[in-house]
């Protein structure tokens, strides 16, 4: 019997930006996906773009704290 191979863990993380607003970064990642000057823009956007990918979020506050 073959076993299916787990898909590797992705995550997108939505932080602060240091001169304002919001990015959406890949785990690991250096270069945003996408950059929002609200909070809430992007938790909308990166919720979308998750469920269409199946990657789960993690939602950083302003200190960079997960939340």
């Amino acid at each position: 019997m073959v076993k299916a191979q787990a898909k590797p863990h992705r995550v997108h993380h939505i932080v602060p930006r240091p001169s304002g607003g919001w990015a959406i970064k890949r785990d690991s990642a250096t270069k945003a996906i996408k950059v929002f000057s609200t909070k809430g823009d992007a938790v909308e956007f990166a919720r979308d773009i998750s469920r269409k990918q199946s990657v789960e979020i993690v939602i950083h506050g302003r200190d960079g704290r997960i939340l």
